[in-house]
């Protein structure tokens, strides 16, 4: 008998560079390749292109696509958009972030043939603007989802962020993100490659260095903790110059801080500290979280967002309120003066990660809205 013609699923996200959502793309294609002809379009070739290439995934470049608003090039990457979707004809259209949510959405409108489905990573009017543009940024938000077939928050906090608003409550189902497991280094092996004493109580975050994250609040937290410990920071971002100077200004922060920039593969670095702080002061979600789970690594992290979702209080973790230096401070403290007892958090939040949390579920669920099916619980 011939073989059965795959559907095809065209994925669309704005940037080419390899942050969360880019890693969600990353993972749903790959798991899909089996079932479906996946297809990928983005905008740039960073990271993204070359790991998709990598795994033998076609991938589309959208040549003027950009983060930033422009008119004119926005209005090139729209034509070419609608043109790729007819050329294609995929099953399902795939969108992710903001700008290509709404773009993809009226695009793909007048082609009756594909389900468009789009994946709320966080809404853009979070982020720090004035009323107005908040407005217009939640309008247009409002029209992606009613235009598309379904969609996809990654968390229950992202949904809950528009439910307020006519008929979001139907059109949105929550799927949660989920990693495969992975074996972090050993203690030892994990603090010499981040040069931490083996004897040192050693705090560290794994977070691109953007405002958002809340890592000056943890600055100024450590300036009062009355022991000694050590703090390592891994990660990028438009943040690293005044973080640098922060350090720099500072004494015991000289002494005990330590940007570590990027490194490939950080997640397998996590198990070297005796808790993982994630400051956050707006978290959608937190693959982080999970890469600590499966690391057995307490967490100290903000109740913000999804994070809830994944850290439970006083028994996978400690929650804290955002932009609280002093609850930074006492929360570390606690982990320092018990470590017996909030050694237990590691183990209970690597439990949980992987009932609640695996990439196959994910993928199944995710598979379960492509075929207009109601995902199981």
């Amino acid at each position: 008998m011939p073989e059965t013609t795959k559907k095809k699923a065209l994925i669309v996200i704005t940037k080419s560079n390899f942050g969360g959502a880019q890693r969600y793309v990353l993972d749903l294609a790959r798991s899909l390749a089996d079932r479906y002809e996946v297809v990928v379009a983005c905008g740039g070739n960073g990271m993204l292109v070359e790991k998709l290439k990598a795994e033998g995934i076609r991938t589309i470049p959208l040549s003027f696509l950009g983060r930033n608003v422009n008119m004119f090039k926005d209005a090139l990457s729209f034509f070419s958009l609608s043109w790729i979707i007819g050329r294609e004809r995929p099953h399902v259209l795939h969108l992710n972030s903001s700008k290509i949510g709404i773009m993809g959405a009226i695009a793909a409108f007048v082609s009756p043939r594909t389900k468009t489905v789009f994946t709320a990573h966080a809404w853009a009017f979070n982020e720090d603007r004035g009323p107005f543009a908040k407005l217009a940024i939640g309008t247009l938000h409002w029209f992606t989802v009613m235009l598309c077939g379904k969609t996809i928050a990654v968390s229950q906090g992202v949904k809950d962020q528009m439910t307020h608003l006519p008929f979001m409550d139907r059109k949105i189902q929550v799927i949660h993100l989920g990693i495969d497991p992975f074996k972090p280094l050993s203690r030892k092996e994990a603090r010499a490659r981040l040069s931490i004493p083996e004897n040192s109580f050693a705090i560290g975050t794994v977070a691109e260095l953007h405002p958002v994250k809340g890592l000056e609040y943890a600055l100024t937290a450590l300036k009062s903790l009355p022991f000694e410990y050590s703090y390592t920071i891994i990660g990028t971002g438009d943040l690293r110059e005044r973080l640098d100077r922060i350090v720099a200004e500072d004494a015991t922060l000289a002494k005990n801080v330590h940007l570590a920039g990027f490194i490939a593969e950080a997640w397998t670095l996590i198990s070297a500290f005796d808790v993982f702080l994630l400051p956050s002061l707006s978290e959608a979600f937190g693959y982080v979280l999970l890469e600590a789970g499966y690391s057995k690594t307490p967490v100290i992290a903000t109740s913000v967002g999804g994070i809830p979702e994944i850290v439970q209080d006083m028994k996978s973790g400690v929650l804290i309120h955002s932009k609280s230096a002093k609850e930074i401070a006492s929360s570390l403290m606690f982990f320092h003066d018990n470590r017996e007892s909030t050694s237990l958090f590691g183990s209970r939040l690597e439990t949980r990660v992987r009932t609640e949390f695996s990439l196959s579920r994910m993928v199944e669920k995710t598979i379960a809205v492509y075929e207009g099916e109601t995902p199981k619980a």
